[in-house]
């Protein structure tokens, strides 16, 4: 398929929503967390993983087929030897200063960060700083508990000193 199909997906900024109810229940439930489509995210981080782009079917016309194929690479997804410091965001860096050894909820660490929306702390520094191991949660079987606390790892100590 043709870049010039589904370019317009992977531009920034909010898009026409085919169902804008099912889109704003998705939002009222928090299953989304923002109003984009999410795909240049997607494509980046599956690109990343060593996999062949994403193939796009996107009939704007019609509106009657979207599809989005991730297409497994048959070596495996590359193991990166880039050390974590050269993966943080901005963001990720700014909650490794001030993330400690005793554990802090959400809220502690937003505060600490003067930050107010919590879908926005979690999306771009609590969960990137998780899934490359520098933070890690108090209770990993519950991740969604009330009580949930995090603190920083061995791996992301090292990097905070280093």
């Amino acid at each position: 398929m043709s870049s010039a199909n589904y370019a317009n997906l992977l531009e920034p900024g909010e898009k026409e929503a085919r169902n804008p109810k099912i889109a704003a229940a998705f939002r009222r439930l928090a299953l989304c967390e923002q109003a984009g489509t999410g795909l240049r995210m997607m494509k980046t981080q599956w690109v990343e993983q060593g996999h062949p782009e994403p193939e796009y079917v996107n009939d704007r016309g019609r509106k009657v087929e979207f599809r989005l194929s991730l297409i497994k690479s048959k070596k495996g997804p590359k193991t990166s030897k880039m050390p974590a410091i050269n993966k943080m965001t901005g963001q990720v860096k700014l909650l490794l200063k001030v993330i400690s050894a005793e554990p802090a909820s959400v809220f502690e660490l937003m505060k600490k960060l003067k930050l107010r929306h919590r879908k926005t702390f979690l999306a771009n520094y609590l969960h990137p700083a998780i899934e490359i191991g520098i933070i890690t949660m108090t209770n990993p079987e519950s991740p969604r508990s009330p009580k949930q606390k995090y603190f920083i790892t061995e791996k992301g100590m090292t990097i905070k000193n280093g």
